[in-house]
């Protein structure tokens, strides 16, 4: 029986590379790829969810 610890979700994601162009990087790649696990298994079913669900509308945090 294998007796070692399973790795944890950033451990195992942290392993992929960004294929994205540096100028176009808003978020780090495994914060947008937790947060999409997240999303998924609180019930979002695609994109839309996953933004009904944790994008935070930008306009309503400025300053007046």
């Amino acid at each position: 029986m294998d007796t070692t610890a399973p790795e944890s979700l950033i451990e195992h994601f942290s392993k992929l590379e960004d294929p994205r162009v540096d100028r176009n990087k808003k978020h780090e790649l495994i914060d947008v790829i937790v947060l999409c696990v997240c999303a998924v298994v609180s019930g979002a079913e695609g994109w839309s969810d996953i933004a009904a669900k944790f994008v935070i509308n930008k306009s309503s945090h400025r300053r007046q």
